[in-house]
Protein backbone atom coordinates (compact mmCIF):
# COMPACT_ATOMS: atom_id res chain seq x y z
CA UNK A 1 0.00 0.00 0.00
CA UNK A 2 1.06 3.59 -0.60
CA UNK A 3 0.61 6.35 1.98
CA UNK A 4 -2.01 8.96 1.06
CA UNK A 5 -3.56 10.28 4.31
CA UNK A 6 -2.52 12.97 6.75
CA UNK A 7 -0.80 12.07 10.01
CA UNK A 8 -3.25 14.26 11.96
CA UNK A 9 -6.28 12.39 10.64
CA UNK A 10 -4.68 9.04 11.39
CA UNK A 11 -3.80 10.18 14.93
CA UNK A 12 -7.43 11.12 15.54
CA UNK A 13 -8.56 7.70 14.37
CA UNK A 14 -6.04 6.00 16.66
CA UNK A 15 -7.45 7.84 19.65
CA UNK A 16 -10.99 6.92 18.66
CA UNK A 17 -10.06 3.27 18.19
CA UNK A 18 -8.58 2.97 21.68
CA UNK A 19 -11.72 4.46 23.24
CA UNK A 20 -13.94 2.00 21.41
CA UNK A 21 -12.16 -1.18 22.54
CA UNK A 22 -13.99 -3.27 25.15
CA UNK A 23 -12.53 -6.40 26.72
CA UNK A 24 -14.88 -9.27 27.46
CA UNK A 25 -14.59 -13.01 27.89
CA UNK A 26 -15.90 -14.93 24.88
CA UNK A 27 -19.01 -17.08 25.17
CA UNK A 28 -18.25 -20.67 26.08
CA UNK A 29 -20.57 -21.95 23.34
CA UNK A 30 -20.79 -19.24 20.68
CA UNK A 31 -23.63 -19.44 18.22
CA UNK A 32 -22.88 -20.53 14.68
CA UNK A 33 -23.14 -17.50 12.43
CA UNK A 34 -23.77 -17.40 8.71
CA UNK A 35 -20.50 -15.58 7.93
CA UNK A 36 -17.22 -14.92 9.69
CA UNK A 37 -14.78 -12.47 8.12
CA UNK A 38 -11.23 -12.68 9.48
CA UNK A 39 -9.03 -9.68 8.71
CA UNK A 40 -5.41 -10.70 9.34
CA UNK A 41 -3.89 -7.27 9.89
CA UNK A 42 -0.11 -6.88 10.21
CA UNK A 43 0.59 -3.16 10.73
CA UNK A 44 3.99 -3.15 12.42
CA UNK A 45 5.42 -1.27 9.46
CA UNK A 46 4.96 1.97 7.53
CA UNK A 47 1.21 1.33 7.31
CA UNK A 48 0.83 1.89 11.04
CA UNK A 49 -2.13 4.22 11.53
CA UNK A 50 -3.99 3.07 8.43
CA UNK A 51 -4.97 -0.03 10.40
CA UNK A 52 -7.05 2.09 12.79
CA UNK A 53 -8.64 3.92 9.90
CA UNK A 54 -9.74 0.63 8.33
CA UNK A 55 -10.97 -0.69 11.67
CA UNK A 56 -13.17 2.37 12.01
CA UNK A 57 -14.57 1.66 8.55
CA UNK A 58 -15.40 -1.87 9.72
CA UNK A 59 -17.20 -0.47 12.75
CA UNK A 60 -19.23 1.84 10.52
CA UNK A 61 -20.25 -1.14 8.39
CA UNK A 62 -21.07 -3.17 11.50
CA UNK A 63 -23.64 -0.58 12.54
CA UNK A 64 -25.71 -1.45 9.48
CA UNK A 65 -25.57 -5.26 9.44
CA UNK A 66 -26.89 -8.10 11.59
CA UNK A 67 -24.01 -9.05 13.88
CA UNK A 68 -25.95 -12.00 15.26
CA UNK A 69 -25.51 -13.67 11.87
CA UNK A 70 -22.21 -12.13 10.82
CA UNK A 71 -18.88 -12.01 12.65
CA UNK A 72 -16.25 -9.40 11.83
CA UNK A 73 -13.01 -10.53 13.48
CA UNK A 74 -9.62 -8.80 13.32
CA UNK A 75 -6.25 -10.23 14.22
CA UNK A 76 -4.56 -6.91 14.97
CA UNK A 77 -0.76 -6.81 15.06
CA UNK A 78 0.12 -3.19 15.85
CA UNK A 79 2.99 -1.09 17.12
CA UNK A 80 0.99 -0.09 20.19
CA UNK A 81 0.55 -3.47 21.91
CA UNK A 82 0.84 -7.24 21.64
CA UNK A 83 -1.41 -8.77 18.99
CA UNK A 84 -5.09 -9.19 19.83
CA UNK A 85 -8.01 -11.03 18.32
CA UNK A 86 -10.87 -8.53 18.20
CA UNK A 87 -14.52 -9.00 17.39
CA UNK A 88 -16.76 -6.10 16.42
CA UNK A 89 -19.89 -6.20 18.57
CA UNK A 90 -22.89 -4.07 19.52
CA UNK A 91 -23.90 -3.14 23.07
CA UNK A 92 -27.25 -1.32 23.10
CA UNK A 93 -26.63 -0.27 19.50
CA UNK A 94 -23.17 1.08 20.36
CA UNK A 95 -20.58 -0.55 18.10
CA UNK A 96 -17.38 -1.54 19.88
CA UNK A 97 -14.39 -3.84 19.68
CA UNK A 98 -14.41 -6.81 22.04
CA UNK A 99 -11.12 -8.56 22.80
CA UNK A 100 -11.52 -12.29 22.27
CA UNK A 101 -7.90 -13.17 22.95
CA UNK A 102 -4.54 -11.52 23.60
CA UNK A 103 -1.40 -13.14 22.25
CA UNK A 104 2.09 -13.16 23.73
CA UNK A 105 5.35 -12.93 21.81
CA UNK A 106 5.93 -16.68 21.57
CA UNK A 107 5.42 -16.43 17.83
CA UNK A 108 5.68 -13.52 15.42
CA UNK A 109 2.58 -12.67 13.42
CA UNK A 110 4.16 -13.99 10.22
CA UNK A 111 5.17 -17.27 11.82
CA UNK A 112 3.07 -20.17 10.49
CA UNK A 113 2.43 -21.34 14.05
CA UNK A 114 0.82 -18.01 14.94
CA UNK A 115 -1.28 -17.95 11.77
CA UNK A 116 -2.52 -21.49 12.38
CA UNK A 117 -3.29 -20.58 15.98
CA UNK A 118 -5.32 -17.55 14.94
CA UNK A 119 -7.33 -19.46 12.32
CA UNK A 120 -8.05 -22.19 14.87
CA UNK A 121 -9.12 -19.60 17.46
CA UNK A 122 -11.43 -17.90 14.97
CA UNK A 123 -13.10 -21.17 14.05
CA UNK A 124 -13.61 -22.02 17.73
CA UNK A 125 -14.63 -18.59 19.05
CA UNK A 126 -16.64 -17.34 16.07
CA UNK A 127 -17.92 -20.44 14.24
CA UNK A 128 -19.77 -19.89 10.99
CA UNK A 129 -21.11 -21.67 7.94
CA UNK A 130 -18.87 -19.55 5.73
CA UNK A 131 -15.42 -18.09 6.36
CA UNK A 132 -13.71 -15.31 4.45
CA UNK A 133 -10.11 -14.18 4.90
CA UNK A 134 -8.72 -10.70 4.25
CA UNK A 135 -4.91 -10.35 4.32
CA UNK A 136 -3.87 -6.82 5.29
CA UNK A 137 -0.25 -5.59 5.16
CA UNK A 138 2.51 -4.87 2.67
CA UNK A 139 3.18 -7.41 -0.07
CA UNK A 140 5.38 -7.85 -3.14
CA UNK A 141 3.73 -10.66 -5.12
CA UNK A 142 6.17 -13.60 -5.31
CA UNK A 143 9.30 -11.42 -5.50
CA UNK A 144 12.15 -11.94 -3.01
CA UNK A 145 12.47 -8.98 -0.66
CA UNK A 146 16.24 -8.86 -0.64
CA UNK A 147 19.36 -10.73 -1.55
CA UNK A 148 21.38 -11.82 1.45
CA UNK A 149 25.14 -11.69 1.83
CA UNK A 150 25.55 -15.23 0.48
CA UNK A 151 23.63 -14.31 -2.69
CA UNK A 152 20.46 -16.23 -1.81
CA UNK A 153 16.91 -14.95 -2.02
CA UNK A 154 14.91 -13.99 1.06
CA UNK A 155 11.31 -14.16 -0.17
CA UNK A 156 8.70 -11.60 0.82
CA UNK A 157 5.32 -12.79 -0.29
CA UNK A 158 3.00 -11.37 2.31
CA UNK A 159 3.46 -9.05 5.26
CA UNK A 160 5.98 -6.87 7.03
CA UNK A 161 6.26 -7.42 10.78
CA UNK A 162 9.14 -5.19 11.89
CA UNK A 163 11.06 -6.32 8.81
CA UNK A 164 10.03 -9.98 8.99
CA UNK A 165 8.29 -11.45 5.94
CA UNK A 166 6.39 -14.57 4.94
CA UNK A 167 7.22 -16.36 1.71
CA UNK A 168 4.61 -17.86 -0.55
CA UNK A 169 5.25 -21.50 0.32
CA UNK A 170 5.13 -20.81 4.03
CA UNK A 171 1.86 -18.91 3.73
CA UNK A 172 0.29 -21.71 1.69
CA UNK A 173 1.38 -24.26 4.27
CA UNK A 174 0.14 -22.10 7.16
CA UNK A 175 -3.41 -21.77 5.83
CA UNK A 176 -5.77 -24.77 6.00
CA UNK A 177 -7.29 -26.31 2.90
CA UNK A 178 -11.03 -26.05 2.24
CA UNK A 179 -11.90 -23.56 5.01
CA UNK A 180 -12.12 -20.13 3.39
CA UNK A 181 -14.63 -19.47 0.65
CA UNK A 182 -12.54 -16.49 -0.43
CA UNK A 183 -9.24 -14.80 0.23
CA UNK A 184 -9.04 -11.06 -0.42
CA UNK A 185 -5.48 -9.76 -0.62
CA UNK A 186 -5.82 -6.16 0.55
CA UNK A 187 -2.19 -5.43 -0.23
CA UNK A 188 -0.05 -4.57 -3.24
CA UNK A 189 0.61 -6.72 -6.32
CA UNK A 190 -1.24 -9.84 -5.18
CA UNK A 191 -3.45 -10.46 -8.23
CA UNK A 192 -0.60 -12.57 -9.52
CA UNK A 193 -1.00 -15.97 -11.14
CA UNK A 194 1.98 -17.21 -9.15
CA UNK A 195 0.34 -16.18 -5.87
CA UNK A 196 -3.12 -17.43 -6.78
CA UNK A 197 -1.81 -20.79 -7.96
CA UNK A 198 0.18 -21.31 -4.79
CA UNK A 199 -3.07 -20.77 -2.83
CA UNK A 200 -5.30 -22.75 -5.18
CA UNK A 201 -6.36 -25.20 -2.45
CA UNK A 202 -6.97 -22.51 0.17
CA UNK A 203 -10.07 -20.77 -1.19
CA UNK A 204 -12.82 -20.95 -3.80
CA UNK A 205 -12.46 -17.30 -4.83
CA UNK A 206 -9.51 -14.95 -4.80
CA UNK A 207 -9.47 -11.14 -4.96
CA UNK A 208 -6.39 -9.02 -5.50
CA UNK A 209 -4.78 -6.02 -7.18
CA UNK A 210 -2.21 -6.57 -9.97
CA UNK A 211 -0.68 -3.15 -9.23
CA UNK A 212 -0.09 -1.47 -5.91
CA UNK A 213 -3.09 -0.39 -3.88
CA UNK A 214 -3.18 3.02 -2.20
CA UNK A 215 -2.71 2.91 1.55
CA UNK A 216 -6.34 3.37 2.50
CA UNK A 217 -6.94 0.01 0.81
CA UNK A 218 -10.35 -1.57 0.54
CA UNK A 219 -13.17 0.76 1.73
CA UNK A 220 -14.48 -1.65 4.38
CA UNK A 221 -17.53 0.47 5.16
CA UNK A 222 -18.65 -0.06 1.55
CA UNK A 223 -17.51 -3.66 0.97
CA UNK A 224 -18.52 -5.47 4.17
CA UNK A 225 -22.25 -5.26 3.37
CA UNK A 226 -21.52 -7.24 0.18
CA UNK A 227 -19.57 -9.81 2.22
CA UNK A 228 -22.24 -10.37 4.86
CA UNK A 229 -25.43 -10.74 2.87
CA UNK A 230 -27.45 -13.88 2.23
CA UNK A 231 -25.19 -14.42 -0.77
CA UNK A 232 -21.56 -13.30 -0.73
CA UNK A 233 -21.11 -10.79 -3.57
CA UNK A 234 -17.39 -10.48 -4.23
CA UNK A 235 -17.97 -8.80 -7.59
CA UNK A 236 -20.13 -6.16 -5.91
CA UNK A 237 -17.47 -5.59 -3.25
CA UNK A 238 -14.70 -5.40 -5.85
CA UNK A 239 -16.67 -2.93 -7.95
CA UNK A 240 -17.39 -0.80 -4.86
CA UNK A 241 -13.63 -0.72 -4.20
CA UNK A 242 -12.88 0.26 -7.79
CA UNK A 243 -15.46 3.06 -7.81
CA UNK A 244 -14.28 4.32 -4.42
CA UNK A 245 -10.91 5.09 -5.95
CA UNK A 246 -11.96 6.04 -9.48
CA UNK A 247 -14.41 8.67 -8.27
CA UNK A 248 -12.38 9.90 -5.31
CA UNK A 249 -12.54 13.64 -4.69
CA UNK A 250 -8.75 13.53 -4.35
CA UNK A 251 -7.23 13.42 -7.86
CA UNK A 252 -4.07 11.90 -6.40
CA UNK A 253 -6.08 8.86 -5.30
CA UNK A 254 -8.00 8.10 -8.50
CA UNK A 255 -6.07 4.91 -9.30
CA UNK A 256 -7.10 1.28 -8.93
CA UNK A 257 -6.78 -2.14 -10.54
CA UNK A 258 -8.67 -5.16 -9.20
CA UNK A 259 -9.78 -8.65 -10.18
CA UNK A 260 -11.97 -11.46 -8.81
CA UNK A 261 -10.75 -14.96 -9.69
CA UNK A 262 -12.65 -18.26 -9.78
CA UNK A 263 -10.20 -20.76 -8.36
CA UNK A 264 -12.16 -23.73 -9.73
CA UNK A 265 -10.95 -22.62 -13.20
CA UNK A 266 -7.26 -22.25 -12.37
CA UNK A 267 -6.14 -25.75 -13.41
CA UNK A 268 -7.75 -25.32 -16.82
CA UNK A 269 -5.83 -22.07 -17.17
CA UNK A 270 -2.60 -23.83 -16.17
CA UNK A 271 -3.17 -26.48 -18.87
CA UNK A 272 -3.87 -23.86 -21.53
CA UNK A 273 -0.81 -21.86 -20.47
CA UNK A 274 1.42 -24.95 -20.58
CA UNK A 275 0.38 -25.51 -24.20
CA UNK A 276 1.40 -21.93 -25.04
CA UNK A 277 4.73 -22.22 -23.20
CA UNK A 278 5.93 -25.47 -24.78
CA UNK A 279 9.36 -25.03 -26.31
CA UNK A 280 9.65 -21.81 -24.31
CA UNK A 281 12.36 -19.26 -25.04
CA UNK A 282 12.64 -15.93 -23.17
CA UNK A 283 11.09 -12.94 -24.95
CA UNK A 284 11.79 -9.23 -25.07
CA UNK A 285 9.50 -7.62 -22.49
CA UNK A 286 9.62 -4.16 -24.06
CA UNK A 287 6.07 -2.96 -24.73
CA UNK A 288 4.36 -5.51 -22.49
CA UNK A 289 1.64 -4.18 -20.18
CA UNK A 290 3.41 -3.71 -16.88
CA UNK A 291 1.97 -3.31 -13.40
CA UNK A 292 4.77 -1.59 -11.53
CA UNK A 293 6.23 1.90 -11.65
CA UNK A 294 9.71 0.92 -12.82
CA UNK A 295 10.86 1.28 -16.42
CA UNK A 296 10.68 -2.51 -16.77
CA UNK A 297 8.68 -5.13 -14.84
CA UNK A 298 8.89 -7.12 -12.76
CA UNK A 299 5.12 -7.73 -13.06
CA UNK A 300 3.49 -8.01 -16.49
CA UNK A 301 -0.03 -8.77 -17.66
CA UNK A 302 -0.53 -12.54 -17.95
CA UNK A 303 -2.69 -12.40 -21.05
CA UNK A 304 -0.42 -10.00 -22.93
CA UNK A 305 2.66 -11.98 -21.94
CA UNK A 306 1.26 -15.39 -22.92
CA UNK A 307 0.04 -14.17 -26.31
CA UNK A 308 3.45 -12.58 -26.98
CA UNK A 309 5.18 -15.85 -26.05
CA UNK A 310 2.87 -17.74 -28.41
CA UNK A 311 3.69 -15.41 -31.30
CA UNK A 312 7.44 -15.65 -30.63
CA UNK A 313 7.54 -19.41 -30.10
CA UNK A 314 5.07 -20.58 -32.74
CA UNK A 315 2.29 -21.80 -30.44
CA UNK A 316 -0.44 -19.45 -31.68
CA UNK A 317 -2.78 -22.41 -32.31
CA UNK A 318 -3.39 -22.46 -28.53
CA UNK A 319 -4.24 -18.76 -28.09
CA UNK A 320 -8.01 -19.21 -28.38
CA UNK A 321 -7.96 -21.99 -25.79
CA UNK A 322 -5.84 -19.82 -23.51
CA UNK A 323 -8.05 -16.75 -23.92
CA UNK A 324 -11.16 -18.78 -23.03
CA UNK A 325 -9.50 -20.28 -19.95
CA UNK A 326 -8.33 -16.85 -18.81
CA UNK A 327 -11.77 -15.30 -19.32
CA UNK A 328 -13.40 -18.14 -17.36
CA UNK A 329 -10.88 -17.67 -14.54
CA UNK A 330 -11.26 -13.89 -14.24
CA UNK A 331 -14.92 -13.27 -13.38
CA UNK A 332 -14.46 -9.53 -12.78
CA UNK A 333 -11.72 -7.07 -13.62
CA UNK A 334 -11.45 -3.32 -13.76
CA UNK A 335 -8.77 -0.68 -14.01
CA UNK A 336 -8.46 3.05 -14.24
CA UNK A 337 -6.87 4.38 -17.44
CA UNK A 338 -3.56 4.70 -15.66
CA UNK A 339 -1.99 3.86 -12.34
CA UNK A 340 0.16 6.69 -10.99
CA UNK A 341 2.83 7.12 -13.68
CA UNK A 342 1.96 4.42 -16.25
CA UNK A 343 -0.95 3.64 -18.54
CA UNK A 344 -3.28 0.66 -18.35
CA UNK A 345 -4.16 -0.51 -21.86
CA UNK A 346 -7.63 -2.05 -21.59
CA UNK A 347 -7.03 -4.44 -24.50
CA UNK A 348 -4.01 -5.82 -22.62
CA UNK A 349 -5.52 -5.81 -19.13
CA UNK A 350 -6.44 -9.29 -17.92
CA UNK A 351 -6.46 -8.38 -14.22
CA UNK A 352 -3.73 -10.91 -13.48
CA UNK A 353 0.03 -10.40 -13.47
CA UNK A 354 2.89 -12.79 -14.13
CA UNK A 355 6.68 -12.95 -14.15
CA UNK A 356 8.55 -12.85 -17.44
CA UNK A 357 10.85 -15.86 -17.21
CA UNK A 358 14.48 -15.03 -17.93
CA UNK A 359 16.01 -18.47 -17.33
CA UNK A 360 19.14 -17.08 -15.74
CA UNK A 361 20.95 -18.10 -12.56
CA UNK A 362 19.99 -15.07 -10.47
CA UNK A 363 18.72 -15.70 -6.92
CA UNK A 364 15.34 -14.26 -7.87
CA UNK A 365 15.02 -16.61 -10.83
CA UNK A 366 16.16 -19.63 -8.84
CA UNK A 367 13.50 -18.87 -6.26
CA UNK A 368 10.89 -18.59 -9.02
CA UNK A 369 11.80 -22.11 -10.16
CA UNK A 370 10.52 -23.43 -6.81
CA UNK A 371 7.01 -22.04 -7.26
CA UNK A 372 4.11 -24.32 -8.16
CA UNK A 373 3.11 -22.19 -11.17
CA UNK A 374 6.54 -22.52 -12.77
CA UNK A 375 6.51 -26.28 -12.31
CA UNK A 376 2.97 -26.56 -13.67
CA UNK A 377 3.36 -24.60 -16.92
CA UNK A 378 7.01 -24.48 -18.03
CA UNK A 379 8.90 -27.35 -19.65
CA UNK A 380 12.32 -25.68 -19.71
CA UNK A 381 15.43 -27.64 -18.77
CA UNK A 382 17.42 -26.01 -15.96
CA UNK A 383 21.20 -26.38 -15.91
CA UNK A 384 21.63 -25.04 -12.35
Amino acid sequence: MIKKLSALFVACLISLAFVSCNKEEPNIEPQIAKNTILVYMVATNTLSGFDYMDMQEMMIAAGNIDLSRNNIVIYHCSKQSNPKLLKITKNKEVVQETVLKEYDDTYESLDPMRMREVVSDVRHLTPANNYGLVMWSHAMSWTPAKISANNTATPSYFGDDYGKHMDIDVLANALPDDVFSYIWMDCCYMSSIECAYQLRNKCDWYVGYPTEILSNGMPYNLTIPYLTGETIDLVGAANATFEYFKYSSDKNSQFCTIAVLDMSKIEALATATKNIYQGFKPIDTYGLQKYSRGAQGPYYDLGHYARTVAEANGTTDYIDEFNKALNDFVVYKNATDKFLNFKIEKENFSGVSTHALMQDASPNEKYYFSLDWFNAVYDVILDY
